[in-house]
């Protein structure tokens, strides 16, 4: 967004795509062989021996994938698309003027021209970027997706030529696994694990758990900050929190203090909405915590509602619900979930 402020998503399919331009002209000066077409054909002619013929992408960015399959002749393309460039979820936000899911500028409120011209814009990226994937898909590539939910936007875009798989993404659980499920049963400590984001919905949480007004509790949010704007967010969290005692909240904690947490958390919260997968929900788990996720995405898809287990929510009074209940459920229960 601070090098394409307008057409961000423009910018960064056209930057991946001159990256790939770079990789193949450096390719090129490596592996180019003089052949009978004089030096013009130097660039055309390939050492089979140093020709790579696979290229990998794990960014998920289809048009530099286009963009490979075209220069670099019979090389097979694989993409793991982790989050789709655009996709109806994010439409159907645009449309509804909600900010939660996608970061609109100031006016571009439910029913403007920014909206309606806003649309027109992802319409047509959808179109290219779909073009782009069957692209990928043509000659023996491959088009992976980290779930369910980015699986169903995928091939949507795709309309059905090939169909794409599902990797599920690698999480790291041996640490996790072994912490105790055991728990003091006081106080009940939920906790939530995320950067400061706008779209984790940390101040949400905030005010569901209090709504939920439960005594002997407390809340603890550990999250990371990539810059500035995050630390503000930070402190702004804090100051909602008017120094509640019962309140933490927790910025770039070390690895052996977030085991430390989520060891000694009775429930882990997690608000945000369309999460591709939600490899913190599976963590929560793996350390004996109840989860709360969003009901969207894959949580809803993946983790939590296929097994039956954990929390679904979608505002302030559903999750004040859920915590709720969790709040409620008995040591046995809660090790049963």
């Amino acid at each position: 967004p601070e090098t394409y402020p307008v057409a961000t998503m423009i910018g960064q399919a056209l930057g991946f795509a001159r990256l790939v331009d770079e990789l193949v002209l450096s390719t090129r000066k490596r592996c180019a062989v003089t052949t009978t077409g004089g030096s013009s054909g130097a660039l055309r002619a390939w050492d089979d021996a140093r020709y790579a013929r696979t290229l990998v992408d794990t960014a998920g960015n289809a048009f530099a994938c286009a963009r490979a399959r075209t220069l670099l002749q019979g090389c097979r393309v694989v993409t793991y698309t982790h989050y789709p460039l655009v996709n109806s979820d994010m439409e159907a936000a645009v449309r509804d003027g909600d900010t939660s899911a996608v970061h609109n500028r100031q006016g571009a409120g439910k029913g403007s021209w920014r909206t309606r011209l806003k649309l027109l814009y992802y319409g047509a990226l959808a179109r290219t970027y779909g073009a782009a994937l069957r692209r990928t898909a043509a000659g023996g590539g491959f088009v992976l997706c980290n779930s369910t939910w980015t699986l169903g936007h995928v091939r949507s875009l795709m309309g059905g030529s090939v169909e794409p798989a599902v990797v599920f993404p690698p999480c790291s659980l041996e640490q996790l696994l072994a912490i105790p499920i055991e728990r003091k049963k006081a106080p009940l400590t939920f906790l939530c694990v995320g950067q400061y984001r706008p779209e984790k919905q940390q101040r949400l949480l905030l005010d569901a758990w209090r709504d939920a007004g439960l005594s002997d509790a407390r809340l603890v949010f550990a999250g990371g900050a990539r810059g500035e704007e995050d630390l503000q967010r930070a402190e702004e969290l804090r100051a909602a929190a008017m120094d509640d005692p019962a309140i933490e909240v927790l910025v770039n904690v070390s690895h052996a203090e977030l085991l430390r947490l989520l060891a000694s958390a009775h429930v882990g919260l997690h608000a945000m909405r369309m999460e591709h997968f939600g490899i913190c929900v599976v963590e929560y788990m793996a350390a004996g915590c109840v989860a709360i996720a969003h009901d969207s995405g894959g949580p809803r898809e993946d983790i939590l509602a296929p097994r039956g287990v954990g929390y679904l929510a979608s505002d302030r009074a559903s999750y004040s619900a859920a915590i709720a209940e969790a709040a409620a459920m008995s040591t046995r229960e809660r090790h049963a979930m």
